[in-house]
């Protein structure tokens, strides 16, 4: 929440003040105290506040968000992972609150758990191209041979979206080709994985030809790095 200066601090008080005389005991009142104190960067005295409003009613969910808000704002990272855990545990179906802890995690290089969230959001929102595309980022990011095929799976997601115009995800087809060709026995990828990850390239020089052809010269050379033909083979 953005800083007030002395003037307009002084104005919201008088402002919440006078709601506070219209709607005495109202919760809604009480949480604009506490936004007032953490424009001020008063953040213990906010909590309280929100504390005290959460004893009358746990389940008031605009009071545990800004405590959320607060935690942050204080900078205790692993603060607000276990508030928004609490949170999330009776609101399930809050979409922004797990792209938050999701955030949270990543902060906290926590990639199991964001990728956890990313697979609540892909169930809140299958047809959101980005979020398949994060989730096949952290699973990446994770590594090993099963969970770099499980990305490649969402990246071919993100590209069935976006019909194919998703360069992010088309680069995380190829970076999983350059992890996974001539690997181990049971690690490599199958022909079919093969294909798509050819494909993407395929796509991406496409891409690069229309759009910044100065800069083909430097993804061709990456694709070789990863074992991919730069142009799809001629049918024979």
């Amino acid at each position: 929440m953005a800083a007030l200066d002395s003037g307009d601090s002084q104005l919201a008080e008088e402002l919440v003040g006078k709601l506070g005389g219209q709607f005495p005991g109202s919760a809604r009142v009480e949480r604009l105290r506490g936004m007032i104190l953490e424009a001020r960067g008063d953040w213990g005295r906010a909590d309280a506040l929100y504390k005290k409003i959460l004893e009358e009613d746990e389940t008031n969910q605009a009071a545990m968000k800004r405590r959320v808000a607060v935690a942050r704002g204080r900078g205790d990272v692993a603060g607000a992972a276990k508030l928004l855990k609490e949170y999330l545990g009776t609101f399930q179906a809050d979409a922004e609150a797990w792209e938050e802890l999701l955030e949270v995690y990543l902060q906290l290089g926590m990639h199991r758990q964001a990728a956890f969230c990313a697979e609540e959001l892909i169930l809140a929102n299958p047809q959101s191209p980005g979020h398949h595309l994060r989730l096949g980022e952290l699973l990446y990011t994770l590594g090993g041979a099963d969970n770099l095929r499980t990305a490649l799976a969402y990246f071919a997601g993100a590209l069935e979206l976006t019909d194919g115009r998703s360069a992010r995800a088309l680069y995380g087809a190829t970076a999983v080709a350059g992890q996974l060709q001539g690997g181990k026995p049971g690690e490599r990828l199958e022909a079919e994985e093969a294909r798509l990850c050819q494909q993407s390239a395929s796509m991406l020089v496409k891409l690069y030809r229309a759009q910044c052809p100065a800069k083909l010269p430097l993804l061709r050379e990456l694709l070789k790095q990863q074992g991919l033909e730069a142009e799809a083979p001629a049918a024979k």
